[in-house]
């Protein structure tokens, strides 16, 4: 009985130890998720006259660490407005005007990503960039006042951000960021200017 008990004990071993071995060796089926290096985003992004705008961008890793994104903003719409005016003599006169304005924007960043460890456009990042901005407004009235007002303004500004890029599971990302903007002084010659807060939030679709 102890000679055939031999050999089956032996293979048992064998079989045990093989399949330890052929468990410790690591997957490479669809379980690994591919590195995602561009992303699509919607969200909103400051402009120093215009406020919080409605864009569009599109990023992708050009290296490790570092990536660009270009993308724009359009606003348009109109509003009523207006005010009474009571003279001495007790008359009312209404004053009552149509506001209409459009709001533009093209903007392009480099970003340079400070955690290597992270996944492909994840983590904390610096961002320096270019946005210009259009906004046109028109002032008309409809009743009390005569003929209307229209101004255009043309604005190019040099920006610096600071934010931080989550991935929401495989495929959202959601990027927030904090930084300032160069505003040039508006006298005529082009010299001198000042910095004012921007923010932005955009949720992203990488792939």
């Amino acid at each position: 009985m102890k000679r055939h008990c031999a050999p089956l004990f032996c293979c048992l071993i064998v079989f045990t130890a093989s399949s330890a071995a052929f468990a410790q060796v690591p997957s490479t089926t669809a379980t690994d998720s591919p590195a995602r290096t561009h992303q699509l985003k919607l969200g909103l992004r400051s402009t120093y006259y215009d406020g919080l705008l409605p864009s569009a961008a599109y990023e992708w890793q050009v290296a490790p660490q570092l990536s660009i994104e270009v993308g724009g903003s359009f606003l348009m719409g109109s509003s009523k407005s207006g005010w009474d005016y009571v003279d001495g003599s007790g008359d009312i006169s209404r004053n009552r005007y149509t506001r209409s304005h459009l709001s533009a924007a093209v903007f392009g960043q480099a970003r340079y990503y400070l955690q290597a460890s992270k996944a492909p456009l994840t983590g904390w990042y610096l961002g320096l960039g270019l946005q210009s901005t259009y906004s046109y407004y028109r002032i008309r009235f409809t009743e009390g006042g005569t003929g209307s007002t229209q101004y255009a303004r043309f604005l190019v500004q040099p920006q610096l951000r600071i934010g931080r890029q989550w991935a929401l599971g495989q495929r959202l990302s959601l990027d927030t960021y904090l930084g300032l903007d160069y505003v040039p002084n508006n006298n005529g010659n082009g010299i001198g200017g000042r910095l004012r807060p921007a923010t932005g939030v955009q949720l992203g679709y990488r792939f």
